[in-house]
């Protein structure tokens, strides 16, 4: 590699170049085939494919960039800007018109997969040599974070003391996402292995983001503790439709109507009452499972420190809860699949990243959001516990998959950034 000249360097990055172009045309050509018009321009699943190929290249281009006496840019940073690009650059914005929920699905489903990976790469036994310093490395600096964060706010912001620090656990939740590959790359060039460091940079960063989740959704019960309840909350938004305080959004949708066909009266009321009832209903579903918990408990006569426990413990019993289920499902995956079954390690594959996606989803779903990320990276390294050499051919095989879900996790974090919906003022005053 070292006796190539610069020349042969170029043809083979031109032909490089190329080559992801070609993926971009048959990338978009492939769906538009098979589904129709619904890959239109404009359109979300246009939007997507040309965002993941876009921040495919864009990364890849960045990454050769030579820069003297400095590492290669990672191609992360290439796919933040193409993203961020495409979602605010007039007439190539094609990420703005990606759907929110099909963004939100791919981020998660992003994550979990890059914390299985995570647990597949660590080391148990260098885990063991320095678990206390594992342990203060995922504590201290969340909670000295999420601490000054909220001192700042109160003090500069005039930030409610709960306000502050469920922005400081925001703020100083780690990325796996970044870290992780950038660590992996270092440990599959040696560097560290021996002091088992990128086991412990690794386990430190996955389990801070659950520390994070978890004082942010005890912040969040905390903060929300005051707030109206389910049947509160429809009497206040019913009492401002009557006053006419919508009147403002609710007008919005009589006027998009009338545009394409005349719209009787009886159908602008109908449309404001739907406007109020889909209001009311998002008010409704705000509540989380700490607010239905301490409603309950609050009936029953619980006193306002059995509340405040509640809501505290609320993240270590998810964390706790978490622990079990991973040992437990990692515990099934050492028999199950057996060593000698025929594709035992693609079954493997396909059993750890789905056990990782299910439970990201599935413990939002149930309003414990700090158990997903950890039964997604525990569960993969206490199964490899049992899984031998085939251990490092699994993990190979997630990272098959992290490289497609890489762009489509950065590309829509850099397009969820849309100039368009900042306050100029409010950003001057701040």
């Amino acid at each position: 590699m070292e006796d190539r000249t610069i020349m042969e360097i170029t043809v083979l990055d031109v032909k490089t170049f190329v080559t992801w172009l070609l993926f971009l045309v048959i990338s978009l050509a492939v769906p538009w085939a098979v589904i129709g018009d619904d890959v239109t321009p404009y359109g979300n699943l246009f939007g997507l494919i040309v965002l993941v190929d876009v921040c495919l290249v864009f990364g890849w281009f960045l990454s050769i960039i030579p820069i003297p006496k400095l590492p290669p840019i990672p191609p992360l940073v290439g796919m933040l800007i193409a993203g961020f690009a495409l979602a605010n650059i007039p007439v190539i914005n094609v990420g703005y018109y990606i759907r929110s929920d099909w963004s939100s699905a791919l981020r998660t489903i992003a994550l979990a997969v890059i914390l299985v990976k995570a647990g597949l790469d660590l080391d148990s036994s260098a885990l063991n040599k320095m678990k206390g310093t594992c342990i203060r490395l995922t504590i201290i600096p969340c909670i000295v974070e999420a601490a000054t964060c909220g001192w700042v706010c109160y003090l500069l912001l005039d930030f409610p003391w709960a306000w502050g620090f469920l922005l400081g656990f925001v703020l100083g939740a780690v990325t796996p996402a970044v870290i992780v590959p950038c660590v992996l790359s270092l440990q599959n060039k040696g560097f560290g292995v021996k002091k088992g460091i990128p086991s412990l940079v690794i386990a430190a960063s996955s389990f801070d983001d659950v520390l994070a989740i978890s004082g942010f959704s005890v912040l969040l019960g905390i903060a929300f503790a005051d707030v109206p309840l389910a049947g509160d909350s429809v009497k206040v938004v019913k009492a401002l439709a009557d006053s006419g305080v919508l009147l403002n959004a609710t007008t919005a949708i009589p006027d998009v109507v009338t545009t394409g066909m005349a719209v009787t009266t009886e159908l602008a009321e109908l449309a404001t009452t739907t406007f109020a009832e889909l209001t009311t209903t998002a008010v409704v579903n705000a509540t989380t499972l700490a607010d239905v918990a301490v409603t309950t408990a609050a009936a029953e006569g619980m006193s306002e420190a059995g509340l405040l426990a509640l809501k505290i413990f609320r993240g270590p019993m998810e964390m706790v809860g978490g622990i079990i289920i991973s040992i437990i499902l990692g515990t099934i995956l050492w028999c199950l699949p057996d060593s000698n079954q025929k594709g035992a390690v693609k079954a493997r594959t396909i059993l750890v990243i789905s056990i990782g996606i299910f439970a990201t989803f599935a413990t939002r779903i149930w309003q414990v959001p700090g158990a997903g990320p950890l039964i997604a990276i525990v569960t993969p390294f206490v199964a490899g516990m049992r899984w031998g050499e085939t251990k490092a051919q699994i993990s190979k095989n997630v990272g098959y998959v992290w490289w497609i879900f890489e762009p489509i996790l950065f590309g829509l974090i850099g397009a969820e950034i849309t100039i368009d919906t900042f306050d100029s003022e409010t950003i001057g005053e701040i």
